[in-house]
């Protein structure tokens, strides 16, 4: 009994910390912006205690994306970039471009042209590698999901940045791109 108690006992931590992830998301919702901070860190804590690289990844990008709300934009980063490393070791592509949502959508409200840039070529990059991972080159609704997401986001940020670009050469930089 004691051995199927152990055997057990990661599966339940497991489901735990999915729990706490769909309470803090509730939250979230709800605008209960501290108890769903409170949610995502339980979440963190029990992820990391049992090794759990995808929920950890994914608390972290959660914890990111709450700090963006709130426009922390160090603690957004630097949260946002271990969920991206976390999710990337263990291969959930798709989840590494979900979690640099939050930093475009800083980059964009700050302007930075160059950020942008870089943060639409490195989720460009993980979506690929996620559609390429998908069973039979089929791209999962998840993903089209996430691809739905950035596509907006992208179009939105591109045209701050051009109006945010404070000369001819930026401009001309991101309309080059093929952008606009």
């Amino acid at each position: 009994n004691d051995a199927l108690g152990r055997h057990q006992a990661p599966k339940e931590d497991r489901k735990r910390a999915h729990t706490l992830l769909n309470l803090g998301f509730v939250m979230q919702e709800m605008e209960r912006f501290d108890a769903a901070e409170q949610y995502y860190e339980q979440a963190r804590l029990l992820a990391a205690a049992t090794s759990n690289e995808q929920t950890l990844g994914i608390a972290l990008g959660n914890l990111g994306d709450l700090a963006s709300q709130r426009n922390n934009h160090e603690r957004a980063v630097e949260l946002c970039e271990q969920a991206a490393q976390h999710l990337e070791k263990c291969g959930r592509f798709e989840n590494v471009a979900r979690a640099l949502l939050p930093l475009a959508r800083l980059e964009m409200s700050r302007g930075d042209v160059a950020e942008c840039e870089k943060l639409i070529e490195r989720t460009n990059r993980m979506l690929d590698r996620g559609a390429s991972e998908m069973l039979g080159g089929e791209v999962g609704a998840r993903l089209r999901s996430i691809l739905d997401e950035w596509g907006a986001l992208e179009q939105d940020l591109v045209t701050k940045c051009i109006d945010a670009a404070s000369d001819e050469k930026s401009r001309a930089s991101v309309i080059e791109r093929g952008w606009m």
